[in-house]
């Protein structure tokens, strides 16, 4: 059964009318991350360390400036259809290859430092994403500067209880708080 909301016509005029489809869009996203999945199609290898990701040109030149200037220049790379990267880890490139092919990206007090990194490498074309990794950087200082203040309060509860134990729970705590 067809969702009959997902279409409509739009900029109705006298000469004819734009047909929308809202759900396109993700459908060749999703088309294209099954593509790239399943190594249909790809057209450059991605060499990070000891990895290799198959890829597609135009969704990594649609996600990331760099990879738009590699591609579309007279660069070595644009000809070639091997690519090695350095000064990047490849779980950074994974998850920004994985970010263009499906608008997701999972963010960690472990891997925001090199995505952030990545990301501004490669000019990733999103600047939401780039804010909100910066906007994570700092939630999680902020947990970590209440488990600090906190521990003058577990400290002073230690005392009061003769817990010799506190200590692995103020450990236990702050890791809950911060990831």
């Amino acid at each position: 059964m067809v969702d009959d909301t997902s279409y409509s016509a739009k900029h109705v005029s006298e000469d004819g009318m734009w047909f929308e489809n809202d759900i396109h869009q993700k459908g060749v996203l999703e088309m294209m991350k099954l593509m790239y999945d399943s190594r249909q199609l790809t057209d450059v290898c991605v060499a990070v360390d000891d990895q290799q990701f198959f890829c597609h040109r135009a969704v990594l030149a649609a996600t990331s400036c760099y990879f738009h200037a590699m591609f579309t220049t007279s660069l070595a790379e644009s000809r070639q259809s091997d690519v090695r990267l350095h000064e990047v880890d490849a779980e950074s490139v994974n998850a920004l290859i994985d970010y263009a092919y499906t608008g997701r990206v999972h963010i960690t007090p472990f891997n925001v430092q090199n995505l952030m990194i990545a990301a501004s490498l490669f000019q990733v074309c999103c600047f939401s994403f780039l804010r909100y990794c910066r906007l994570f950087v700092c939630f999680t200082f902020y947990l970590v500067i209440i488990a600090y203040a906190l521990k003058s309060e577990w400290q002073s509860l230690a005392k009061q209880h003769n817990a010799t134990n506190l200590w692995m729970i103020q450990i236990n705590s702050m890791s809950l708080l911060c990831g």
